[in-house]
């Protein structure tokens, strides 16, 4: 089961609450949805919607459903992080379990739809789970992990693949020979909803991922802001007074209102920031120069940063 054999269905979907990646990479997928005469609900907490509703208003219907308790300490030990927060996840879980099944009956769900969310499921419909990580990328020692991660999979009826199987973005996360109800959708990016941008200028820094680690991009590319190699600054209003403490000299873009944010990325011709899978698939639709750095102690995206760097060397032309 593909995206567009969904017609005239009942569709819930939910993203992680990690970040806005998983909310970002919903937009395209959604409106593809839509368009195919599909109602959509979407199980999101508040923060996610404010997203949402600038996309699709009145079009979807939202459901208040509470986000995971993660918390991140700022010191780049995301395995450490998530330990602390175990027996908060494990509960929050169990109660996910219960309220997807009350939404199923509630609204006639034919279909749900889960964004890297384990327990976004349930056994009186199709459960499909969308990932861009079928092979978790950690070290040896957290391979119960990675066991967990398999099992939790199993349980979904279908799996879709956010990547391509030519010109894949996340190389062996997203290899599928282990799992063979698992397809390919290709990239999920809202820029697709555009017309293309011929003529771009200017370079922007993104503020992105865990507040904790926004300073970390201001040290990164330091040399960049002081020779205004970066022209603008995107953040919420939160990254703002962290701008203003450091005395950037940067115009700054509010990204709380994400169609103006948009319209300014399509004519932009380099982007500077973390380098989130969503982010990859950005700029990979966006066709525009980039300079994307690992958030400290992700392994993920230390991962994404290696295979971007081969594919640099082997081709001088890749962004």
């Amino acid at each position: 089961m593909l995206p567009t054999e969904i017609q005239n269905k009942n569709i819930l979907i939910s993203p992680l609450n990690w970040g806005y990646g998983h909310v970002t990479r919903c937009i395209a997928l959604i409106y593809n949805l839509l368009k195919d005469r599909n109602s959509v609900f979407i199980a999101c907490d508040n923060s996610q919607k404010k997203v949402f509703i600038q996309y699709f208003g009145t079009q979807v219907k939202f459901i208040d459903h509470k986000s995971f308790p993660f918390h991140f300490s700022g010191k780049g030990n995301y395995t450490k992080d998530l330990l602390f927060s175990i027996g908060k996840l494990l509960k929050r879980s169990n109660y996910e379990l219960i309220e997807v099944k009350s939404y199923v009956f509630e609204f006639n769900i034919d279909f749900i739809i889960s964004d890297h969310r384990y327990t976004f499921r349930n056994n009186m419909c199709s459960s499909i789970f969308m990932t861009h990580q079928l092979n978790l990328p950690l070290k040896w020692y957290q391979f119960p992990f990675k066991l967990y991660h398999k099992y939790q999979l199993k349980k979904f009826n279908s799996i879709w693949i956010v990547d391509k199987q030519e010109n894949s973005l996340a190389g062996y996360l997203s290899e599928k020979k282990y799992y063979s109800n698992a397809k390919h959708i290709g990239y999920l990016s809202r820029f697709m909803l555009y017309p293309k941008k011929e003529i771009k200028t200017g370079s922007v820094l993104i503020i992105s991922g865990p507040r904790e680690y926004w300073a970390n991009l201001f040290h990164v590319f330091s040399k960049e802001l002081e020779s205004n190699e970066i022209q603008t600054i995107i953040g919420s209003s939160d990254a703002q007074q962290l701008i203003l403490s450091e005395k950037l000299n940067q115009k700054f873009h509010s990204s709380d209102n994400w169609i103006e944010t948009d319209e300014l990325l399509l004519c932009v011709q380099k982007i500077y920031g973390y380098i989130g899978y969503t982010t990859l698939m950005d700029v990979e639709v966006l066709n525009c120069d980039s300079h994307l750095i690992a958030s400290p102690g992700q392994l993920e995206q230390e991962y994404l940063e290696k295979i971007r760097q081969k594919k640099s060397r082997t081709n001088p032309g890749f962004n």
